[in-house]
């Protein structure tokens, strides 16, 4: 729809940038795993703004593409010009949240996310992330409460599924993890974000030839590409009892911008690495990482 759009006008920069977010979305959704569609979404969001430099729909897509290619650094300066055309504008708020989140800035990352379900309580991206925000935090409960408002609106939303199925497993009831997974469409199935999640259920289950099976290098592939989901390959090679692999996707992780020390502390996937010294180096880094970052509302 939005190609036949531009066919009718080229110069349509509203349609331009939605096109370019379209490319971020199929990756963040899980549906690919090519990373030429973030120079695609990068071409077209820089068109729109030759149309339109003001366009808040393509700062808002500038975020998005820098959170997934771990440049979260650019971020905020791409959020305040949506703003100052769209104050308020719940995309660029949502990737300000996402910004927040990974730098373990939870009540900011919250606060954001709120002041838009204020205005639009159907938004669920925000409510997503307030889920996984509450996970990390050690809040099950709220996390289930929040996944299953989104879960309401969309009862097969691969996000949402995939989460509250995280959370399950946080939990250690790795029953209702599994029953929620198998309430994905069909279709769903194959969908990388998917396949990761069946990947860590089945190394908790203690099926560690299927879940190599899952965790295959298309779905690696996908997890190296989306850098705030790195950190998820770090929690399956710890739980197959493989330190060395399972430290280096964390240290890509938090090279990529994952500054969530505290979580990774707490993550009880994460248990057979936390004695490690290159976990504590990892943190070390983190923690320099903080004290050279300038503040942001």
């Amino acid at each position: 729809m939005i190609e036949r759009a531009l066919e009718l006008d080229a110069h349509f920069a509203e349609a331009r940038a939605w096109y370019g977010v379209t490319n971020v979305l199929i990756l963040d959704g899980g549906y690919a795993n090519d990373g030429t569609l973030l120079y695609k979404a990068e071409e077209e969001l820089r068109r729109a703004l030759q149309d339109d430099p003001a366009l808040a729909r393509a700062h808002a897509g500038f975020a998005f593409v820098y959170l997934m290619q771990g440049r979260k650094e650019l971020v905020p300066a791409e959020v305040e010009q949506a703003e100052k055309t769209n104050p308020g504008d719940e995309d660029a708020s949502y990737a300000l949240m996402v910004y927040h989140q990974y730098n373990e800035e939870y009540a900011t990352a919250q606060r954001v996310g709120q002041k838009v379900l204020d205005r639009l309580p159907l938004f669920y991206p925000n409510r997503m992330v307030i889920g996984e925000i509450l996970r990390q935090q050690g809040d099950l409960a709220g996390a289930i409460r929040e996944q299953g408002r989104v879960l309401e609106q969309d009862p097969q939303s691969v996000y949402a599924l995939t989460n509250l199925a995280r959370t399950y497993m946080d939990s250690g009831d790795l029953v209702k993890a599994r029953q929620t997974l198998g309430r994905a469409r069909p279709a769903d199935r194959q969908n990388f974000r998917t396949r990761r999640t069946w990947a860590i259920l089945l190394a908790l289950e203690g099926k560690r030839a299927d879940a190599l099976k899952e965790m295959d290098e298309e779905v690696l592939k996908w997890e190296a590409l989306v850098a705030y989901e790195t950190s998820e390959v770090a929690d399956f090679y710890a739980l197959l009892g493989d330190p060395s692999k399972a430290l280096d996707w964390l240290d890509r992780a938090v090279r990529n911008g994952d500054e969530r020390a505290e979580w990774f502390r707490r993550d009880p996937l994460l248990a057979s690495v936390r004695d490690h010294p290159k976990f504590q180096e990892i943190l070390q880094s983190i923690a320099y990482r903080r004290q050279q970052r300038k503040p942001v509302r």
